[in-house]
């Protein structure tokens, strides 16, 4: 994915990358979508490519 590769080169794990289409009214969807991406996001811990970029 394009996105994903872009996020390599400025130094972004692609792993932090979630594209999902959910509609306004899947609000349940949406919380859930959220609550993962927050899982996934805090057991990658911090963005260790980017600790010296200030």
């Amino acid at each position: 994915m394009l996105f994903k590769q872009m996020m390599e080169y400025v130094g972004l794990e692609p792993d932090r990358l979630q594209i999902r289409w959910i509609s306004g009214s899947e609000g349940a969807k949406v919380g859930e979508v959220a609550r993962e991406m927050t899982e996934r996001i805090r057991a990658l811990g911090p963005n260790m490519k980017m600790r010296d970029v200030k």
